[in-house]
């Protein structure tokens, strides 16, 4: 297949979705906005309800209708990107064949260990090393808004990164992995850090994952469950020593095999028992 390359400059539109809120989603538009063109529109910020039932997919799926620019970048507040993040992202749409970009997480340093260890286990397969992981990180990615609509995704519906990567791949669209559009994962996200919000996730990620499956289905299902803490932990840890010094990570291990507990004894109770009311947790 022959890819035509433009000049398509397009501007882009950047949604700060709302995890901490606070100084932390002030401090993610400012830096996002000082990296914008005067083209752009200026940052939107999507927070939950009043009620805080609104999940960060359908916060997302809000950003589409509010936001206005051919190009969408759905931004958690717990993120800053770089200086290069903005043109790379644009420059990477020129090529038509390009429905959604994202580049390599680093995990702040400075963060104390509890919340680099959600960081590695969050986002530490999307360090940029090979094999890259088929889908995007959820803190920062961006898409095609016409992309979007192609792959069947309502602004009503929510959109999760990796269902939405599935999708886009299924209708011949690709994803772009660009090293120049880095970004810092850099807040105490302390909500998401709680081992009732890893097993909440892991529930949701299991229960939806089991479906419609007789209770049979779902008994084999849980079966599979017990090894998913080590293998959580030993991916954490991998990813977290090929770019952080031994005294680094070391500090992490505690807390990154304490949530991985947490998140397989969620997958254990999802695959039994549906998701329940475990998507609340993913406010």
């Amino acid at each position: 297949m022959t890819v035509t390359q433009t000049n398509q400059k397009e501007p882009i539109s950047v949604a700060i979705i709302t995890l901490v809120g606070g100084d932390a989603t002030v401090n993610c538009a400012t830096v996002t906005g000082r990296h914008l063109k005067d083209t752009d529109p200026v940052p939107v910020t999507i927070e939950s309800s009043p009620e805080g039932r609104q999940t960060v997919p359908l916060r997302r799926g809000r950003a589409i209708t509010v936001t206005e620019a051919p190009l969408i970048a759905l931004i958690e507040d717990t993120t800053l990107v770089g200086a290069d993040w903005r043109d790379a992202v644009v420059a990477a749409f020129a090529d038509p064949t390009v429905a959604a970009v994202w580049g390599p997480v680093r995990i702040d340093p400075t963060l104390p260990a509890r919340f680099r260890a959600l960081g590695r286990l969050e986002y530490g397969r999307f360090n940029g090393s090979a094999p890259l992981p088929h889908t995007m990180p959820g803190n920062c990615f961006a898409v095609r808004r016409d992309a979007l609509a192609k792959a069947g995704f309502a602004a009503d519906g929510g959109i999760v990164e990796h269902m939405l990567a599935k999708a886009l791949r299924a209708n011949d669209l690709s994803i772009r992995y660009l090293e120049s559009a880095r970004v810092t994962y850099t807040v105490a996200d302390r909500y998401g850090a709680q081992l009732s919000t890893r097993f909440g996730h892991g529930r949701l990620y299991a229960g939806t994952r089991a479906g419609d499956l007789a209770f049979a289905g779902r008994l084999v299902q849980s079966l599979k469950t017990p090894l998913v803490p080590a293998v959580l932990t030993a991916r954490a840890i991998s990813r977290a020593a090929s770019t952080a010094p031994v005294r680094v990570w070391l500090a992490e291990l505690p807390w990154i095999a304490l949530m991985a507990l947490a998140w397989g004894a969620g997958e254990f109770t999802g695959a039994l028992f549906g998701v329940g009311q475990s998507e609340g947790s993913w406010r």
